[in-house]
């Protein structure tokens, strides 16, 4: 990936307010997985 200046054009308004998105609910699906599997093998191990 090529690291975008912090600077958008005007003319992109929408990919200056779909890319935060993406990327925020990307990172929310991102550690929900990674809780949930930290999770499941405690549990497992925990034998409950």
């Amino acid at each position: 990936m090529v690291n975008q200046p912090a600077r958008i054009p005007a003319t992109t308004p929408a990919l200056a307010r779909f890319l935060p998105a993406a990327i925020t609910v990307g990172i929310v699906s991102a550690v929900a997985l990674n809780i949930r599997s930290q999770l499941k093998t405690e549990s497992q191990t925990m034998g409950s």
